[in-house]
């Protein structure tokens, strides 16, 4: 019972939110015009010429952090998260994207968080796999072992916290 109104709150939180957000403007406010989080990770603008991001799909208890690879710089505020990558390390980062792609598809029948991963790339926007918690831990921490991305601190945090959000652990470099 407690989970039902637990679910019956959390849908609540998100129709209240969806609600308030159809009266916000072009400036990212609400209709009492403060600062309005991106809570389903808005693409950029069409400047951005290539990105990938990642996010959960799923029941959630807290909000799930997007998270943005690209060479170039733009705005994100939480929970979306960027990762500026060199070049060099993106484009190994895109190769690894593109020679993994998976089932697109997949049913969350059991509740657990999907990484889903998403590209933008020639003014396209592709669906590139969807995963289960497993397949998505291991995935991962193959990305972090790529040899031309040389991962922060900061960052490691960010994807410990995807991980966390997985039920996993990264391997650390």
């Amino acid at each position: 019972m407690k989970r039902f109104f637990t679910l019956v709150t959390i849908l609540g939180l998100l129709t209240f939110t969806v609600s308030c957000q159809l009266f916000a403007d072009k400036k990212d406010t609400n209709f009492l015009g403060l600062p309005w989080p991106d809570m389903v990770g808005i693409p950029p603008d069409k400047s951005v010429k290539s990105w990938v991001k990642f996010d959960l799909i799923g029941t959630m208890d807290h909000p799930f952090s997007f998270l943005w690879f690209s060479p170039q710089e733009f705005e994100r505020e939480y929970p979306n998260v960027l990762f500026k990558l060199t070049d060099e390390g993106y484009e190994q980062f895109k190769t690894f994207v593109s020679a993994n792609e998976c089932e697109t598809s997949l049913n969350n029948v059991h509740g657990d968080p999907l990484l889903r991963v998403t590209e933008y790339a020639d003014d396209q926007q592709t669906v590139r796999c969807i995963m289960p918690p497993a397949k998505a831990c291991d995935y991962v921490n193959k990305m972090i072992a790529l040899s031309k991305i040389t991962w922060t601190e900061k960052q490691m945090n960010e994807l410990q916290l995807e991980a966390n959000d997985l039920s996993c652990d990264l391997i650390k470099k």
